[in-house]
This record gives C-alpha cells, structure tokens and sequence, in this order.
C-alpha cells in the first residue's frame, strides 16, 4: 500500500484584517518583532528629532499617519516614525 501526500497551497484574493497595535514608545527592534508576527511587513524607517533614539514615535500605511486599533490588512507594509537620539 502506496501513500501520496499532496501539498495545497492557497493564496487568498484578500487577506484578513488585523489590528494594529499601539507601538508607540517601543524600541525598532521591539516593532518590527510585534509586527512581523502579526502578518504585516515593514517598509520604510522614517527619523524625526526626539531624545530616544530609534523609539517608534508613529506609524504610517501608504503615506498617512495611522493610530493604533485600526484595522489594516494582512501583508500590508507599514512605515515607522523613529527618534533620531538627538534632541
């Protein structure tokens, strides 16, 4: 007796929406782990003069500044505001 496995992979038209997460005053590192493992996928860093360096102070989808609780789709680049340590 011969057993086949046969593998299926779906690629969905849409992907389901997640909740973005409140990630302000987290490190980059802390970020990109939390994001990462939700599903969405980091873009471009962005720096802006504030004391902590490399502290998330916003988070952009498509070029618009986003606030935490919003719903976004999965795979979505998101774009991070970091401090730049020298304020």
């Amino acid at each position: 007796v011969y057993k086949r496995q046969v593998y299926l992979t779906v690629n969905p038209s849409k992907y389901r929406d997640e909740v973005l997460p409140d990630l302000n005053g987290k490190t980059k590192r802390q970020a990109r782990t939390h994001l990462l493992s939700l599903g969405f996928r980091i873009g471009e860093y962005t720096y802006v003069a504030d004391i902590g360096k490399d502290v998330v102070r916003g988070v952009k989808y498509k070029g618009v500044k986003i606030k935490p609780g919003e719903l976004l789709p999965r795979n979505s680049v998101i774009d991070l505001i970091l401090g730049d340590g020298k304020r």
